[in-house]
């Protein structure tokens, strides 16, 4: 939110597509009116606010239709920033893990091997294609994106549990240009007051910039922050602990250079099995609404 008011306070439009938790609009607005104060901008909260452009699509089919095949005049001139929320959100509920596609392939009676090809491929298709609409978009309408990728814990070929993107891997990484991970680091504290104070500070680190992942951990790639009702403040906490070593860079190499067998599932490499995913928004499909960016 902080990112879409500041392009907002830059007189740009921002079109906000929500998949999951609706945007919180009176927060957005008080974050408004803290940057005007600094601006002293004569505009008004509401009418930057207006330069919101608001969707919801609570499934997948819905966001890759308004993404893939896009109506008229989407997104409006002047558009400086799109953000998705989540743009992981829809496809748990349509798509299985690598574990549970192939026991369902292994009980069902498909013996054509093109057609199990694409059931066991057709994620990452779907994956790859959303990818590059987006990278087309950025560079034809000259906007940023902003996509919100929530994580899974992947235990397969690792040493530990490990947090990761659920979407990853092909043609999403080459799309990726920049990825900062938000997180929190709850350290062991004697007292009750300092627990309370770390509980509040959140940190955002740098993993990609560039397009290049960067493989080695550093202060000043990590950024610790707390969040009030109206911005964000930085703070002087100390940086998190860094105990566990990232994967040597020799070793994610080889990996991801392994020759792939017939019956594997594309990219389920960066994927790995997990029955830690993040929960997500069920019930009915409540389509694609545009609604107006303020409450009423």
């Amino acid at each position: 939110m902080s990112i879409t008011a500041n392009a907002l306070c830059d007189g740009g439009k921002v079109v906000w597509i929500d998949t999951t938790s609706p945007l919180p609009k009176l927060r957005l607005k008080s974050i408004l009116m803290q940057c005007l104060k600094t601006t002293k901008s004569s505009d008004t909260a509401q009418q930057l606010m207006d330069n919101l452009i608001y969707f919801r699509a609570q499934s997948l089919p819905h966001l890759l239709a308004l993404l893939l095949h896009p109506p008229q005049g989407f997104p409006p001139e002047n558009t400086k920033l799109l953000v998705v929320d989540s743009v992981s959100g829809p496809f748990p509920s349509y798509f299985l893990s690598p574990s549970e596609l192939k026991s369902r392939l292994a009980q069902t009676k498909i013996t054509d091997k093109s057609q199990i090809h694409w059931l066991m491929n057709r994620k990452w298709n779907v994956t790859s294609e959303l990818a590059n609409q987006l990278m087309k978009l950025a560079a034809s309408r000259r906007l940023a994106v902003l996509l919100i990728n929530q994580t899974h814990t992947k235990i397969k070929g690792l040493p530990r549990a490990t947090l990761s993107p659920l979407l990853a891997g092909g043609a999403w990484e080459n799309s990726v240009y920049t990825r900062i991970v938000l997180y929190r680091d709850l350290p062991a504290v004697d007292d009750e007051e300092s627990e309370i104070a770390s509980r509040s500070v959140r940190y955002a680190e740098v993993l990609k910039r560039d397009g290049k992942a960067l493989t080695v951990r550093s202060d000043e790639n990590i950024v610790p922050f707390t969040i009030d009702s109206d911005s964000l403040r930085g703070t002087d906490t100390t940086q998190p602990s860094r105990a566990v070593p990232q994967q040597p860079v020799e070793e994610t190499l080889r990996a991801g250079g392994r020759k792939r067998k017939v019956d594997e599932i594309a990219d389920s490499q960066d994927e790995g099995d997990s029955d830690d995913d993040f929960g997500w928004v069920d019930g009915d499909d409540a389509g694609l609404v545009e609604g107006p960016a303020d409450d009423s």
